[in-house]
């Protein structure tokens, strides 16, 4: 069965009530970070931080600094290491007991409220821009659309206007060839006509 006062907090210099205690601060807790060098046995894991805060309570009431070193000697036993983070979550607790202490009761609520508000406002800015960056995307798609049917447009144009000039080339060229052929008809027959009269 264990000894509730060592199962309780350890009550730092200055506090006067319970309510001031690191309550976080328990030797079922403390176990839990010292199991793996002190080893798998629950009770020996118990044992270790019960005579850890005892040791860090006997300091105190002596006025004698919590260090490492003198947690150590206080004890008989164990190793450095294991003291060491005993001893830093147990002064982060005291911090964070400390904080939480210095702050309004309703202050949990106030932050909730900030944060739902910052995050209201976040989310209205966000659809803001989206619908920002939509409209705009909306916009350059309708210009791409219009500048696309414009090209469209124009290269039938410039393929209409290919087709005329090549019907109007062809329509040359035969012209041509047929102007080329009546001129030898005419040659031909005025040769003729010289060499007849000459004849006579």
């Amino acid at each position: 069965m264990s000894n509730k006062k060592e199962d309780a907090a350890v009550i730092p210099a200055g506090a006067t009530n319970m309510e001031e205690t690191v309550t976080d601060i328990t030797a079922t807790e403390l176990a839990e970070s010292a199991k793996d060098e002190i080893g798998s046995n629950d009770g020996e894991a118990l044992s270790f931080p019960n005579k850890f805060l005892r040791a860090i309570e006997k300091l105190e009431l002596e006025g004698q600094p919590v260090t490492t070193r003198n947690v150590r000697r206080a004890i008989g036993s164990g190793s450095f290491s294991t003291i060491g983070q005993l001893l830093r979550k147990r002064n982060r607790m005291i911090n964070l007991s400390e904080l939480s202490q210095s702050m309004p009761e309703n202050f949990s609520i106030e932050i909730l409220k900030l944060g739902k508000d910052m995050y209201d406002y976040l989310q209205k800015s966000a659809n803001k821009e989206r619908i920002r960056l939509q409209n705009e995307f909306d916009q350059m798609s309708s210009d791409v659309e219009s500048h696309c049917e414009e090209l469209e447009l124009k290269l039938e144009e410039s393929q209409e206007v290919r087709q005329r000039l090549e019907d109007e080339n062809s329509t040359l060229k035969q012209q041509l060839e047929e102007e080329r052929n009546l001129n030898h008809s005419l040659q031909t027959q005025l040769l003729k006509q010289i060499k007849n009269l000459k004849a006579e």
